[in-house]
């Protein structure tokens, strides 16, 4: 969660940590460890928080950059949202396991598109050097 997000905004409306509290039916602790970030809402806790903030979770979350705009399910990859799955089911192991897949994967598209720019620049030289040649 977009700790940032949540402070700022609970502060532009001008509510204590103690008023969303008790808006949101949790404790003044956990709204403190939310804001610190050394706690994260459960589903149901974030989506009071969101309305009582007058946000998107998905904005709280940072999934999106204006307050009140919602992220599609249909936008995100299988690999956000399998660690979007793992974070609701509180998985840590999960979690990092998404996050490692991703970088897996985002290390083999660097190295793909590498290779295919190193390839289209020999092929552009070798052109160059048969028409050199030619001439």
């Amino acid at each position: 969660m977009r700790v940032d997000r949540l402070k700022d905004r609970r502060q532009e409306l001008g509510l204590s940590q103690q008023d969303l509290a008790d808006r949101t039916y949790t404790s003044l602790r956990m709204i403190q460890r939310y804001e610190m970030g050394d706690a994260n809402p459960s589903a149901d806790i974030l989506a009071r928080i969101a309305k009582e903030l007058g946000v998107s979770a998905d904005w709280l979350l940072g999934l999106v950059n204006a307050p009140n705009s919602h992220n599609s399910m249909m936008e995100l990859s299988p690999t956000e949202l399998r660690l979007l799955a793992a974070y609701d089911r509180d998985d840590l192991e999960g979690m990092i396991e998404a996050v490692m897949q991703a970088h897996r994967e985002n290390k083999a598209k660097l190295h793909e598109s590498k290779r295919i720019a190193r390839n289209s620049q020999s092929d552009k030289r070798t052109k160059v050097s048969r028409s050199v040649k030619r001439d």
